[in-house]
């Protein structure tokens, strides 16, 4: 706990929650997650552990899935607002 709060018993505005969110420190179970799921550097990637490359390859997988989605709906926006715009 970083900050000393536990967030399911504060009552902040997730403006706040995004400000304390930036300044988490990688030595935090948090901020070693996003470490984990943002590394590109190959080096570094050879030294991942079987967790590590378990976590950052189901967070590829979920974020394509994403991506997909999202230029799948931009399209059908794009389609509706030729028909109907």
């Amino acid at each position: 706990m970083q900050y000393g709060i536990r967030l399911s018993k504060e009552d902040i505005g997730f403006g706040e929650f995004l400000r304390l969110l930036s300044g988490i420190m990688p030595e935090t179970p948090l901020g070693r997650l996003v470490a984990v799921r943002s590394e590109d550097r190959t080096d570094v990637l050879k030294g991942f552990g079987v967790y590590e490359k378990k976590v950052r390859s189901e967070w590829r997988n979920w974020s394509g899935e994403l991506r997909v989605e999202s230029e799948e709906l931009v399209g059908l926006q794009e389609e509706l607002a030729r028909m109907f715009g």
